[in-house]
């Protein structure tokens, strides 16, 4: 199975020749807004050097112009008056600069490519409305070589073609973007392959709405190129946006993802609410290094393409991954999914304190041939339409433990295979499958300490017998049953023995207040079955809490 998924591999070298051009679109376009009288005199104003702000006069050159006397100046601050400016060319932002205004900046349809291209040091752009109509490729702002200490904040950016702000060159550093608006660009912050040094990338409490291609793609691949990992854009935070990337605005797989990671290291993804991403809401491969993905809500992932790759979360090639905290609802495949091919894997990876509901394959899949490193602990994973852990492949060196896994349709906990795994401590109950199911065993797996509830109804009956779990080939340890029935209560202890063949079970302590019964555990083939009932039938149904304590060895 893991063959299928090396084509999301090939992605990376797509964007970085397609451009935003790789990406089928169609949006309306924005009518102009006239220009106001000119204020602020302290500033450079951009009428007072001849640009017109009417949206017919071509105001490149005299936007040019200012930008040229501020930075003979040494620096200082650029002021756009209210109103709209037709730029037919793109206009170069020196050290030391400052634009500023509420005003709309606009590049019909030409061979030219960028708005604004930020070259120097110390630069910051506020509150500007920058629209590119190129209908091939465009970007409007670009960032330049070596350029540094750069600030874009209260900004919007539209235009269907477009890379609203791009990186794409080496030198580039601490660079804030912080309350913006991206409306239905192609690339919401684009930093591409040339870009492989980005130090210090802080994207902060923006809002990505409608995107066509990938809201925020890091796209600084390790494959086919001669860099060691860890020699690649680092040290980025992505905190507090709105993402949304919705299935209907662009087509194609090489796109769709709400943050898309390639080679990247030492990154934070923090705080964000991703919403409705056609195809993955993030995405990380590549060799991707120290990524910490914690505390985002993920709230529905669509079929585009539907190619089994529709999760939540996806990684792949990737070491050092951190999966905390996260919400993860309503996605087509899984809510987690770690995924194998070939040789790549995705290695150290932390999945812990994750609710995930509603997922259409299952909660979490983690997938891999060789050791793994892994630990996936205390998560609560309901109601998802397959299983609620599926562990595939032959990896091995995993922890699964103290997770609840509830009302999933499948199994609780899945092994396609057998595995060096350690599972224990898990309140597993309410799946439509097993607890814990090996599919295709060849060598016993160990089951510590664990945990399922059962509902018996109004009272149960003496012959009402339900399924705990399978006790495999062998079983040794405690069993504690708490039965409860309205204000009824019963509890006993049992020392079990099962030998495949033969159980042997001896009870320890009864405790309860009587009128509710609890039956001598017994094996149906190798599961293991309890019942419970009541004397007398009561509103609130019987429920049966089972609690196991010491090894089973699955097979």
């Amino acid at each position: 199975m893991g063959s299928e998924f090396n084509r999301t591999m090939t992605r990376r070298a797509m964007l970085g020749m397609l451009g935003v051009g790789g990406v089928t679109l169609a949006a309306n376009m924005m009518a102009p807004a006239s220009a106001q009288a000119p204020s602020n005199d302290d500033k450079l104003n951009v009428l007072d050097f001849g640009a017109a702000g009417n949206g017919q006069t071509d105001d490149a050159l005299a936007i040019q112009k200012t930008l040229d006397a501020c930075a003979k100046a040494g620096g200082g601050t650029v002021y756009f008056p209210n109103g709209t400016y037709l730029l037919h060319s793109r206009v170069t932002v020196g050290h030391n600069t400052k634009l500023v205004g509420k005003a709309k900046l606009v590049k019909p349809y030409n061979n030219q490519i960028d708005i604004l291209n930020l070259a120097g040091n110390h630069i910051e752009v506020d509150g500007l409305w920058m629209e590119n109509l190129n209908e091939n490729a465009g970007i409007n702002i670009n960032i330049s070589r070596n350029s540094q200490h750069i600030v874009i904040r209260n900004c919007k950016f539209t235009g269907i073609r477009t890379q609203g702000i791009a990186m794409n060159a080496t030198g580039i550093a601490h660079v804030l973007i912080q309350d913006c608006l991206f409306d239905s660009v192609t690339y919401g912050v684009l930093c591409n392959y040339k870009a492989d040094d980005l130090e210090d990338l802080r994207i902060i409490g923006n809002q990505f709405l409608d995107i066509y291609g990938d809201a925020i793609e890091l796209n600084s691949p390790i494959t086919g190129t001669k860099k060691a990992i860890y020699e690649s854009a680092g040290n980025i935070i992505i905190a507090n946006n709105f993402i949304s990337v919705p299935k209907g605005k662009g087509t194609g797989d090489t796109a769709g993802f709400g943050i898309g990671m390639a080679g990247v290291t030492r990154v934070s993804v923090i705080g964000n609410i991703l919403k409705n991403c056609r195809y993955e809401a993030i995405h990380v491969e590549d060799n991707c290094r120290n990524i910490s993905i914690t505390a985002n809500i993920i709230d529905g992932v669509q079929d585009d393409p539907d190619n089994q790759l529709n999760s939540g979360i996806y990684v792949l090639n990737a070491e050092q991954i951190a999966v905390i905290g996260n919400e993860i609802r309503n996605c087509k495949n899984y809510g987690v999914h770690f995924e194998y091919s070939k040789e790549n894997q995705g290695n150290k990876a932390t999945i812990v304190g994750n609710n995930i509901t509603n997922c259409g394959s299952g909660g979490i899949r983690y997938a891999g041939n060789k050791m793994s490193d892994a630990v996936i602990s205390d998560n609560i994973i309901t109601d998802n339409a397959g299983s609620g852990i599926n562990l595939a492949g032959s990896s091995h060196s995993i922890q699964v433990k103290n997770n609840i896994v509830r009302a999933n349709k499948s199994h609780g906990i899945l092994l396609e295979e057998s595995k060096m795994v350690s599972i224990s401590g898990n309140t597993v109950y309410e799946n439509g499958g097993e607890c814990i199911h090996v599919e295709k065993p060849t060598f016993s797996v160990p089951v510590g300490q664990s945990q399922t509830i059962l509902n018996f109804g109004s009272s149960g009956n003496n012959s009402q017998w339900k399924i705990v779990g399978s006790l495999g080939i062998f079983a040794e340890g405690y069993i504690h049953l708490v039965a409860k029935h309205a204000n009824l209560h019963c509890s006993k202890l049992f020392q079990l023995t099962w030998d495949e063949t033969n159980l042997k079970i001896k009870l320890l302590k009864e405790t309860g207040s009587g009128g509710i019964h609890i039956s001598v555990p017994r094996m149906k083939s190798k599961q293991l079955e309890v019942n419970a009932y009541s004397d007398t039938p009561a509103k609130a149904d019987l429920v049966l809490d089972v609690q196991y304590e010491g090894i089973i060895m699955l097979n």
